[in-house]
């Protein structure tokens, strides 16, 4: 199975994650940079939760979704925690 690929809107919220971690002091300016190019040049969503699996969980956040496509709300709804979950078991990385 191919990796699922990576919308505008998908990668525009990863970029506000990361500058929430930033603003969190969780990472320097240097950092911050280097996963923000990654962010909006990726083009898988595995790619993206790469970006945020050594930052700590936050609480639920609201994927954002596009009210003219099929996916409901509901269905972009994401727990942080529980995507870093499954990407470090399908990376074969286990959390410390």
């Amino acid at each position: 199975m191919s990796p699922a690929r990576a919308s505008d809107e998908e990668r525009q919220w990863f970029v506000e994650l990361l500058e929430r971690h930033f603003v969190e002091g969780r990472l320097d300016h240097e950092e911050l940079t280097s996963r923000l190019e990654r962010a909006v040049n990726a083009q898988t969503l595995e790619e993206l939760y790469a970006l945020i699996s050594d930052l700590p969980h936050l609480s639920t956040v609201a994927m954002p979704y596009d009210t003219s496509s099929s996916r409901s709300p509901h269905s972009m709804t994401l727990t942080v925690g529980r995507w870093i979950t499954w990407w470090r078991r399908r990376s074969g990385r286990h959390s410390s």
